[in-house]
């Protein structure tokens, strides 16, 4: 019995290392010509496992052997003849073939990938890749796979791939997961919450208080850590967590990523949260008095442009806008 485990053991392996090693193949043909966005795919993919790092240097090494030959071969003899004059069948002269000039970041990438797959006592930190926006930005991620990451204001992602599992961690912010079908499980950690999916897309927004999950296709499993049972959540559903509270709700996905287009969209909520959604895109903060914190609007607004919202409000005679440097409060008008 235990033979026929190592027997299948070794053809498993002999499978992954074949496909590792048409990868790097297939890597070595699109870094010729690769733009910026495929070089950061390129050195996610080395980072997944010092196999791809072996595997792109044994290939390199070879297309080098290779060019070196075809460049030493002797050409053929030619005949000792009187060259005729202006013939139309001359053949120009064989051209050595051109070797291949790889680019500086790609040995910058074969380095770090190196260092990165030294054993941490961090795996996260010191064996991911760190994808940051700052406030008002944002950013798309093609990671190893091939599945994407859409990243909102201020958000901190990492990824660390590796033979088990696709797993990234979402230290702070927001981003949506289109997730490519594997047999490796894709992971978000979130500290202990943990998000798990095979093919999917979801969106995941970490506040200081609380996470939501929002399944926009598929379906995905949550656990609030190791010791709790999974539990499902498909298309169109929504779970929010706090530390003592779980609520689901459902969900609009374009509303949900309605983001990803700098739009803002509110439907019958509170003047405080309003207020703390546009806060998470600008520099210009603004601040609600409290006994006008739950009054609730409703309007679709640029996510960059918070005077358009404030202009609105302007409109409300019962409002009172005040505005410095960099902050605007909003209080309820004294009665006359």
């Amino acid at each position: 019995m235990s033979e026929k485990n190592t027997q299948r053991e070794s053809i498993e392996a002999g499978s992954e290392d074949a496909r590792i090693h048409e990868e790097a193949l297939a890597w070595l043909e699109r870094l010729r010509t690769a733009g910026t966005v495929e070089r950061e795919a390129f050195l996610s993919w080395l980072r997944v496992s010092p196999k791809h790092v072996r595997e792109i240097l044994l290939a390199t090494a070879w297309d080098k052997v290779l060019a070196d030959l075809q460049r030493d071969q002797p050409r053929a003899a030619e005949p000792a003849t009187v060259p005729a004059a202006k013939t139309s069948n001359t053949t120009p002269p064989s051209q050595p073939l051109r070797r291949t000039v790889w680019p500086w970041w790609l040995g910058v990438g074969l380095a770090s990938s190196l260092f990165i797959a030294l054993p941490s006592t961090d795996p996260f930190q010191l064996y991911g890749v760190r994808h940051v926006t700052r406030i008002g930005e944002q950013q798309r991620v093609m990671l190893p796979d091939g599945s994407r990451a859409q990243l909102n204001t201020n958000t901190k992602l990492i990824e660390r791939y590796d033979d088990r599992e696709r797993a990234v961690h979402l230290e702070r912010g927001q981003a949506t997961f289109d997730v490519m079908h594997q047999p490796r499980t894709f992971v978000v950690y979130l500290n202990e919450l943990i998000v798990r999916a095979i093919g999917t897309r979801f969106d995941i927004r970490r506040d200081d208080s609380e996470i939501r999950i929002a399944v926009l296709e598929g379906t995905v499993e949550w656990q609030r850590n190791a010791q709790d049972p999974p539990h499902r959540l498909s298309g169109g559903g929504a779970v929010t967590l706090a530390a003592s509270s779980t609520t689901h709700t459902r969900i609009q996905p374009k509303d949900v990523v309605a983001w990803q287009q700098r739009r803002l969209i509110f439907r019958n909520q509170r003047l405080t949260e309003i207020a703390a959604e546009f806060n998470r895109y600008n520099e210009l903060k603004l601040e609600i008095a409290a006994d006008i914190a739950n009054r609730r609007y409703s309007g679709m607004f640029d996510a960059t442009n918070p005077q358009s919202f404030i202009a609105s409000l302007e409109r409300d005679a019962t409002l009172v806008i005040t505005r410095d440097s960099n902050r605007v409060r909003i209080d309820a008008a004294g009665v006359p």
